[in-house]
């Protein structure tokens, strides 16, 4: 299996993140049950709460390869063999100040180990977060540009949705399309088909991360189905976090119906509690899936991945 819209920091498995918490001096949540309790959450915002809170003890760029590794070789015991972690360098810096080429050099050698036990296979999308502002997502872009060589593969747009619109990302992204990096951003999960308008025909992404709320737009759903964008849904996150009400209700027919591309993605499958190969056997069920429906959901995965990109120079 392939999947493409995913976080590290969420999908850090429940023993490795209850040792981060016992490394940075947080001894009740180093019990993997407390931590259990703990990323519990009821609705969008508190969910952001406790991800934020783990952020905060991530406080060492030696713990992304502790973590990079767990987290590889959890997915990796699902199936997957191909995955596009995105990773909040911003968050890194915010939190703690870490320098970023360290943070990715760390990410690069829990990699490494995982490939070589499982031979799972990663590229990196850095995020650029809504509300930090522009100017962040200015420095985070050309320090993707930069170091592709640090298995940099593309940028995504994430943070808070609803009150930062993409707009004033479009020269970064049309700067980052330049470079040959690949191009995603999450829209239509915290606001409507309006911000998916904005990443399609302003930042001109080649994914679109959630997407969910353009299924309340037929042009919107027939432009992103002529123009061959990718739809990474995320349908058990989309019910956890309340952007729909039930599994029943995500929009996953309406986007196939449309002749969308569509992959499954499980976003942060450690908080949501669900596996890939769970999304696939539960969105299978509920939205009875044809043998060819599910192949091709796989099939548009491995094609949307950003694999292959020529490095540039600057």
């Amino acid at each position: 299996m392939t999947e493409l819209h995913i976080h590290l920091e969420g999908a850090v498995p429940i023993k490795a993140m209850a040792e981060i918490y016992r490394r940075h001096g947080h001894p009740e949540l180093g019990d993997p049950e407390r931590v259990k309790e703990f990323i519990r959450f009821e609705g969008f915002s508190d969910f952001l709460s406790r991800f934020k809170h783990f952020l905060t003890y991530m406080k060492a760029a030696e713990d992304y390869a502790f973590l990079t590794e767990a987290a590889l070789a959890n997915l990796a015991d699902d199936g997957i063999r191909d995955v596009e972690l995105t990773i909040s360098l911003g968050a890194a810096s915010f939190f703690h100040g870490l320098d970023w080429t360290h943070v990715l050099e760390e990410i690069a050698r829990g990699y490494s180990a995982a490939h070589t036990a499982t031979g799972i296979e990663m590229r990196i999308l850095v995020d650029l977060i809504r509300n930090h502002g522009p100017e962040a997502g200015w420095k985070a872009a050309r320090f993707a540009a930069e170091n592709r060589h640090l298995n940099i593969a593309g940028i995504n747009l994430g943070g808070d949705e609803a009150n930062y619109p993409a707009a004033p990302y479009t020269e970064i992204y049309a700067f980052a399309r330049d470079q040959g990096l690949g191009l995603t951003a999450h829209a239509g999960e915290a606001a409507g088909p309006e911000s998916v308008w904005a990443c399609v025909n302003l930042l001109k992404v080649d994914r679109i991360g959630h997407g969910t709320r353009a299924a309340e737009d037929p042009a919107l759903l027939e432009t992103i189905a002529e123009r061959g964008i990718a739809i990474e849904a995320c349908p058990t996150s989309n019910v956890r976090t309340g952007a729909v009400a039930s599994l029943a209700d995500h929009p996953l027919r309406k986007f196939l119906d449309a002749g969308c591309r569509v992959c499954l993605n499980t976003d942060d499958p450690t908080f949501f509690g669900v596996r890939l190969s769970d999304e696939f056997r539960q969105c299978a069920e509920t939205h009875r899936l044809s043998d060819d429906e599910v192949q091709s959901l796989h099939r548009v995965a491995r094609e949307a991945a950003f694999t292959g990109r020529p490095v540039r120079s600057m």
